[in-house]
């Protein structure tokens, strides 16, 4: 993404950032679908700065049952020049209605998509910068 283009999906709170966005500098965006099992649908996004990594990887979160890929966060921390990285959580609304009837999608809410998420951008970050993280 060349500096200040990066454009928020559209909902949310994503026009109150649009000021956020404008100021990112450069930054290589991994936008990713994870599939541990057949029943799972995991959003995960890296971003990476062009110049002026820190040498740190900081993973954001969204906030109990939301659904979304913390843009904000990601742009605070690629700000400070960190690689960061952040998921769905395996759903893209609000509440717990998505894992009716499906365990796996709960199991992916729980702890898999985080887990997942992590090594998926951690392996990015060592393959785009050429060495893992020295903090994350």
């Amino acid at each position: 993404m060349p500096a200040g283009a990066f454009k928020a999906p559209t909902g949310g709170n994503a026009a109150q950032n649009a000021s956020r966005f404008a100021e990112l500098p450069a930054f290589c965006r991994v936008a990713a679908t994870v599939k541990p099992t057949t029943d799972s649908d995991i959003k995960v996004e890296v971003w990476m700065p062009a110049s002026g990594w820190n040498g740190k990887f900081e993973a954001v979160g969204n906030g109990g049952w939301a659904g979304t890929i913390s843009y904000p966060a990601m742009a605070q921390a690629i700000a400070r020049g960190y690689a960061t990285t952040s998921t769905d959580t395996g759903h893209s609304t609000p509440g717990g209605s998505f894992a009716l009837g499906h365990p796996e999608k709960l199991t992916d809410y729980a702890y898999r998509s985080e887990h997942e998420m992590t090594v998926k951008a951690k392996a990015i970050v060592k393959a785009f910068y050429g060495n893992a993280p020295t903090r994350s």
